[in-house]
């Protein structure tokens, strides 16, 4: 985990310019103590949970987590019942 910046904007930009610099990796940001980034080498199924702003970063451009990935965390998230 890399410290990403002290707001959300500052943090998007810096998973921008880290996602350009590390092609073919994904980048997340996450809520910890603070902002951070992470570098993936593939997305996993819990990566929509695991990230705090509904995106990721591949190759220095923006994606949004779509509605089969976010469908596919939520039934590999165990529950209590």
């Amino acid at each position: 985990m890399i410290n990403a910046g002290e707001n959300l904007t500052t943090a998007k930009q810096f998973a921008r310019e880290l996602s350009a610099d590390n092609p073919g990796e994904y980048v997340l940001l996450v809520a910890c103590f603070g902002l951070f980034a992470t570098l993936h080498a593939r997305l996993n199924v819990y990566a929509p949970t695991d990230s705090c702003v509904d995106t990721y970063w591949l190759n220095g451009k923006a994606y949004k987590f779509t509605e089969r990935q976010k469908i596919a965390d939520q039934n590999q998230t165990p529950t209590l019942t």
